[in-house]
């Protein structure tokens, strides 16, 4: 199989959105999912001529987004710890 048509797989696309079927303790994820550029369901290893490689480039923005959140949260509660500790050496 050809290394260029193997990495445009739809699972890898920008349009595809994976089917998830509920287990007993977790989602579990089929072999099919919805191409939105299509309008159809599609099969996650198959491919065509709509494939878009964003999904990476987003999943990086979002990464890199999520952990400056995480960042930001992280020392609010710092903060918030920081307060709460004063407050308790002031009663003692």
């Amino acid at each position: 199989m050809d290394k260029e048509y193997k990495c445009k797989q739809c699972y890898r696309c920008y349009y595809y959105n994976a089917y998830y079927t509920k287990g007993n303790f977790k989602f579990n994820k089929v072999k099919i999912g919805f191409c939105s550029k299509k309008q159809r369901k599609v099969d996650n290893h198959g491919t065509c001529d709509c494939w878009s490689l964003e999904s990476e480039l987003i999943n990086s923005i979002r990464k890199k987004k999520s952990l400056n959140k995480l960042h930001e949260l992280l020392e609010q509660i710092s903060e918030i710890r920081q307060i709460l500790e004063e407050a308790k050496e002031d009663e003692v």
